[in-house]
């Protein structure tokens, strides 16, 4: 009896041990791996032990913030890109960081704030200037947001990611011909952006192009078959262009995925 008890207590003695003896650079690079591995919840508990070893390490707060960040968890990520920012008030990837956080949560203004800080910090970073930008689309700011594009791709003609948001910019202020020139001009070099076709879909469903609309939600599909938005917006270009049936077997379909409108949209328009 004596013998099966101090086996356990032994391992136990040596995992505290071992875990006592690891440096809070090790725990980071834990940390890391895991994080890379997309197992996010162990990366917290990793950087959770870097950060009571070494509590003023900011590379450690915004480590866990991404983690954090990674599961949804915003406000917890917020409150570590924070930190980081309060320990080194010109640590710009805290600032980008907590601006992606903010972004994402959907407070706008927020982020525009934290990007606006780190192209102060940083007048070259393109990423900054593009990131803006999607936060002024999220705020229906259509032409400054435009400008942000525009001064991203100053520093980077065939920054792909700046053209295509400036399409989707200029698209939802109407100007169709223009946006769909720069979604040309991302499908040209990325034959598989699911985005640039789905809003070159859009801005010819605003120009009343509907096969040619129906063309693009078609590609989206074929590169992204459980894509519900494509379904949806094809039936919708289906409907407009005069073919209920082929409509409503559109929205059947988005249904089938969960599209957040297509119970409604068959009840009014297919159940009659």
């Amino acid at each position: 009896m004596l013998i099966r008890l101090i086996i356990p207590i032994l391992l136990i003695l040596a995992q505290h041990t071992a875990i006592a003896q690891k440096t809070a650079n090790e725990w980071n690079k834990l940390g890391i791996h895991k994080y890379n591995q997309e197992e996010y919840q162990s990366a917290i508990e990793a950087y959770n032990q870097a950060i009571k070893l070494n509590p003023k390490s900011i590379h450690l707060y915004n480590n866990r913030g991404n983690a954090y960040l990674k599961l949804l968890n915003f406000n917890a990520a917020i409150t570590d890109f924070s930190t980081s920012i309060q320990m080194a008030p010109l640590d710009i990837t805290a600032y980008f960081n907590r601006g992606g956080a903010y972004l994402q949560s959907h407070q706008f203004k927020l982020s525009i704030k934290d990007y606006s800080q780190v192209i102060d910090l940083d007048p070259n970073d393109k990423s900054a200037f593009v990131q803006r930008g999607k936060a002024k689309i999220e705020l229906k700011l259509y032409k400054k947001a435009i400008k942000d594009f525009d001064l991203a791709l100053a520093l980077d003609k065939n920054y792909l990611t700046a053209i295509l948001y400036r399409g989707i910019a200029k698209s939802n202020s109407n100007d169709f011909e223009n946006a769909i020139r720069d979604f040309n001009k991302v499908i040209k070099t990325d034959t598989n952006s699911i985005k640039a076709y789905y809003h070159k879909g859009l801005s010819k469903m605003g120009m009343g192009n509907y096969g040619g609309a129906r063309k693009e939600f078609t590609k989206v599909i074929q590169l992204d078959p459980k894509n519900k938005n494509a379904y949806y917006k094809r039936g919708v270009s289906y409907y407009d262009g005069g073919s209920k049936s082929k409509a409503c077997l559109d929205w059947h379909k988005a249904q089938e995925l969960l599209h957040e409108l297509a119970t409604q949209t068959i009840q009014k328009y297919c159940n009659q």
